[in-house]
């Protein structure tokens, strides 16, 4: 399965207000649980099913909310928004439960929740420790897109637009144009494959393991509207 449901969440930022959009969490997950069960029942023996990012990482979302400037919207160890964390990790935490359903409903299935959401905020809150790896060494801004036009997240000017630079070592960079870097998406799929980011059986036979689950704080910011200046975000995707 591929990552569902950030869209669903992303697009409506731009019309509706938080407590509205997480009306839509039930219904998008029972989306992911039900196309989970068709390919089941078609005969697929395993599925993987990842979870959503922390949206208040995104430096999309965060540029269409940069009016914000109360502290307390965001989170100190993360520079994140909280409240946009907490939506998607309440879709994670149900999409969790959904899938235990599933895997009940289908015993001789193995059914997989690949976590998007840990690994980010982990490299988030520490870009130095991946300073070691042979293909990523993330810089202190994290938050920066590689390929932008600047402002605080570098979001601007989308990239490929006029103003848009790109910077000179993308694997410093934990996001290319709003969506993850190639660094970031190998270090993810590598805690998939080792089984840190995962949770059920998983891509290596009958292991069991269990997965960190995020906590955001209460969140602060439900009816403040986005910032409608950032002309290339208007009418369009965030970031996924």
């Amino acid at each position: 399965m591929g990552e569902l449901g950030v869209n669903d969440y992303s697009f409506s930022l731009f019309g509706k207000n938080l407590p509205q959009i997480r009306s839509f969490v039930p219904g998008v997950v029972n989306t992911i649980s039900s196309a989970t069960e068709r390919l089941i029942e078609q005969g697929a023996k395993t599925v993987v099913v990842p979870g959503i990012p922390p949206l208040g990482c995104l430096p999309p979302n965060l540029a269409v909310f940069s009016t914000i400037v109360d502290p307390a919207a965001y989170d100190s160890r993360t520079g994140c928004l909280t409240e946009l964390n907490d939506l998607a990790a309440s879709h994670n935490s149900l999409l969790q439960e959904a899938l235990e359903s599933v895997r009940t409903a289908h015993p001789d299935a193995r059914v997989v929740y690949a976590d998007f959401f840990t690994p980010i905020i982990e490299m988030v809150e520490a870009p130095d420790k991946f300073g070691q790896s042979s293909y990523c060494r993330f810089t202190r801004d994290v938050l920066r897109c590689c390929c932008g036009g600047g402002g605080k997240y570098n979001f601007k000017a989308g990239c490929g637009m006029p103003g848009a630079t790109v910077g000179r070592d993308p694997s410093t960079y934990l996001f290319w144009d709003g969506h993850l870097t190639e660094a970031a998406h190998r270090y993810i799929a590598d805690g998939w494959l080792s089984l840190d980011y995962t949770r059920e059986r998983a891509m290596h036979h009958y292991c069991r393991y269990s997965v960190t689950v995020a906590t955001v704080k209460q969140p602060k910011i439900s009816q403040v509207q986005p910032n409608r200046q950032i002309n290339h975000c208007e009418g369009q995707a965030l970031a996924f």
